[in-house]
């Protein structure tokens, strides 16, 4: 390959030898493919591993701590007022009965706030979050963050067929649009 500079400045590249007044600054010659490698013939004893394995249990570290909510104003019950205007006030409400929102909520929490790279991945810290003692923790008085049984085992059923951690941590705790598919707790 020739690199050709016109008298103008125009460089174009070709395969033949630069006209006659145009500047050959260089032959550029191909570097020689590597010889392909030899492909190994397939053994009929061995079967493919599966991209998942089961991991080892790690140390999930606990949820932080609530926000200080002690600077923000109050409503008629004593409600810590977070957004609003002269027509609705956003509150946190203590009080308000425990949905299964709340408990996707903070089993997600716990598994992301577990993940560092190198050190926990997605399915150490999916695997390793507290089990719920029930299928419906948000009944449980003594409720603690935690993740349902049925949530760890869809888990690991679609890491086992081949689904990518992020895909699976997904599908398990909020469902798939497909066919509306629920996440691991009812939203009922």
């Amino acid at each position: 390959m020739y690199k050709c500079q016109a008298p103008d400045g125009r460089v174009t590249y070709m395969d033949q030898p630069c006209l006659p007044g145009n500047v050959t600054e260089k032959r550029i010659e191909p570097a020689a493919a590597p010889p392909a490698p030899a492909a190994k013939e397939p053994s009929r004893e061995a079967v493919p591993p599966s991209p998942y394995r089961r991991p080892q249990p790690v140390v999930v570290p606990p949820l932080p701590p609530p926000p200080d909510l002690s600077r923000f104003p109050k409503d008629s019950k004593g409600r810590p007022i977070i957004a609003g205007n002269s027509n609705y006030a956003l509150v946190i409400d203590d009080d308000a009965k425990m949905q299964p929102v709340n408990v996707i909520s903070a089993c997600g929490e716990l598994i992301t706030g577990c993940v560092k790279p190198s050190e926990r991945s997605l399915d150490a810290c999916f695997m390793s979050v507290p089990r719920c003692a029930s299928a419906r923790p948000w009944e449980d008085p003594a409720y603690k963050p935690c993740c349902p049984a049925q949530c760890w085992t869809q888990y690991e059923e679609r890491r086992i067929a081949g689904m990518a951690p992020i895909a699976a941590f997904r599908a398990t705790l909020y469902g798939r649009g497909e066919g509306n598919e629920a996440g691991c707790i009812p939203m009922q």
